[in-house]
């Protein structure tokens, strides 16, 4: 990042620091490999420095020695690319070995050098915003420029992501002994619990913060509808949980939450043709959902990145929880030149890193291809999911939800004789009440496993069939 003509601040710029590493690494090559784990190029402050770095990586990477002769050379074709007048290979290659810093220290300097370039970039960053906020046409509403600089950050912050060092591993390792000790003593394994009893069944074990959820359904199928129940349960509980809809207006979303909590079916609640007595009930348990940490937003449009804008600002407020997205292809990924696979994967790329970086459960909801119902046996499988059977790789957990009455009423319009609709219709009242929950995938818990729930079609609600299990409303 540049600072647009700003005058820069001595204190974040080191030039003895960053020629002591590089002496380090002339003289000990190995140096380098302890610098290499938490540096780039980018960290150096000297534009000669970033290239002296990139010509060691290139030649260290691949076995071969970063010796002075090779860059010096380096040195004086960078003298010569920028039209130095004062270039002098050899004299700045002392300059190296003399300022050269012992290899121990090589981890040291480079996280000094790391620090001070987060800290320009914050700079940089803040000051791109003051321009942005007194450029503005005034009237014109901040929400877009406020989205913008949080997506900046938001990039840092990920460009900071450094994975595997030996301080992430034992962060990680106390962290699981932590997670484990908690369980024992209070008899609850931590993360946002499902809305049903079979749904943990299902995948082992809560919602855990960090991962990325998948949840499959044919149109219709009801994926928003228990994903609405989802929300509703986990803020119910005390975890925060924000819905981000491509299709569904908050107030459309408000309804639905209205009917499943209340047994009033939405279309009446929406045309008013209610009693007096349930609209007080509407009012009152309005009044409730309204304290509870439950966002609902319509996201039309957004990118992969403003969802995770959009989601960190919840986080900051509220803490983390649950994050639930409706639906897969309607989300947009940060680079919308990519080809189709590529999409699918940076889709699925962006989210797991949004559940990573905010420490939250992020369900994914998907509509089910067509392919399916062409199969012999139509139930859902995972090649069904959004970007095919290579993309439930991307994802810690994959439940769809299969109710056979959609495919058994589709069939029944296709038959062409009483006698055959007559059959189906049977068949059709014998489950019509009732959807399977398929285990497709999950990290914790047996692949293939199938549960059957109660569907209210009406209320369009999800209810446990199981004796043991806490139902989600109605109040």
């Amino acid at each position: 990042m540049t600072s647009n003509g700003q005058e820069k601040d001595a204190t974040l710029f080191n030039i003895d620091l960053e020629q002591g590493l590089l002496g380090a690494i002339l003289i000990h090559n190995d140096a380098f490999y302890d610098a290499a784990k938490i540096i780039t190029a980018d960290d150096f402050s000297a534009p000669l420095h970033k290239a002296i770095w990139q010509v060691c990586a290139d030649l260290i990477s691949v076995g071969r020695s970063a010796d002075p002769v090779i860059i010096r050379t380096a040195i004086a074709n960078w003298y010569a690319e920028n039209e130095r007048d004062d270039s002098d290979p050899n004299g700045y290659l002392r300059d190296l070995a003399v300022k050269a810093a012992p290899p121990s220290a090589a981890a040291s300097y480079a996280s000094t050098l790391r620090d001070l370039h987060l800290r320009r970039s914050m700079i940089d960053i803040s000051r791109e915003a003051a321009q942005m906020a007194a450029s503005a046409p005034m009237g014109q509403p901040l929400g877009s420029v406020l989205d913008d600089v949080s997506g900046l950050f938001s990039d840092l912050r990920e460009a900071n992501r450094i994975e595997g060092s030996e301080n992430d591993m034992r962060r990680a390792m106390q962290d699981s002994l932590n997670r484990s000790a908690d369980a024992y003593k209070k008899g609850i394994v931590p993360g946002v619990p499902w809305c049903l009893r079979e749904l943990t069944v299902l995948s082992g074990e809560p919602l855990q913060y960090g991962s990325l959820y998948g949840l499959l359904a044919d149109p219709g199928g009801g994926k928003t509808s228990l994903a609405m129940q989802m929300a509703y349960h986990a803020a119910s509980n005390g975890y925060p949980a924000i819905f981000f809809s491509y299709e569904q207006t908050p107030s459309q979303c408000a309804d639905q939450i209205h009917s499943q909590q209340l047994g009033m079916e939405a279309r009446h609640i929406r045309q008013g043709k209610i009693s007096m007595g349930e609209y007080d009930k509407v009012h009152e348990h309005a009044t409730i959902v309204a304290k509870m940490p439950l966002a609902v937003q319509n996201v039309a449009g957004c990118t992969a990145r403003d969802l995770r804008v959009r989601a960190q600002s919840f986080v900051r407020r509220h803490g983390h929880g649950l994050v639930i997205i409706d639906h897969a292809k309607r989300v947009t990924p940060t680079d919308d030149r990519a080809g189709l696979s590529d999409r699918v994967n940076q889709v699925y790329g962006d989210l797991k890193s949004l559940a990573l970086d905010l420490d939250c459960a992020v369900l994914l909801l998907m509509q089910r291809n067509s392919k399916g119902f062409d199969r012999k046996n139509p139930e859902p499988v995972d090649e069904d999911c959004y970007g095919g059977i290579g993309a439930k790789e991307n994802l810690d957990c994959l439940i769809a939800i299969w109710r056979e009455v959609l495919h058994l009423q589709q069939k029944q319009r296709l038959e062409k004789t009483e006698e055959r609709k007559s059959e189906i219709e049977g068949r059709i009242t014998r489950v019509r009440g009732e959807a399977k929950l398929i285990n497709l995938k999950a990290r914790f818990s047996q692949t293939g496993l199938v549960e059957t729930v109660k569907y209210i079609d009406r209320l369009t609600l999800f209810r446990s069939s199981r004796d043991d299990a806490i139902e989600p409303g109605m109040i």
